[in-house]
């Protein structure tokens, strides 16, 4: 899941809610292993060496072998056009992202 920053303030200084974020946050999923752990089961990371990658996705997907909601996680990311591990399949571009020609 990609992190977001939040811009807008209200009158008291308060950072005022994002509207896509409560459509992050889906019931099936409470529970989930993975809480917390996002970077963990990003398709990638920059600056990650490939070994480091593979190790990572490997950890992820072992985390989600072991979770009780991996059935409804795999149907929240083809729901949700997800990419990374999501219920211990791996979504989205598995490659590096492509460098740009100088």
């Amino acid at each position: 899941m990609a992190t977001q920053t939040v811009k807008r303030r209200s009158r008291d200084g308060l950072p005022v809610p994002v509207p896509e974020i409560p459509a992050l946050a889906d019931p099936r999923l409470h529970g989930a292993r993975c809480a917390g752990m996002a970077p963990t089961f990003d398709v990638w990371i920059p600056n990650e060496s490939d070994d480091d990658r593979r190790d990572r996705l490997a950890y992820a997907q072992h985390l989600c072998s072991r979770c009780t909601v991996r059935v409804a996680c795999r149907q929240a990311a083809t729901e949700h056009d997800a990419s990374g591990i999501w219920g211990g399949v791996l979504h989205g571009d598995a490659g590096r992202p492509k460098r740009e020609a100088a």
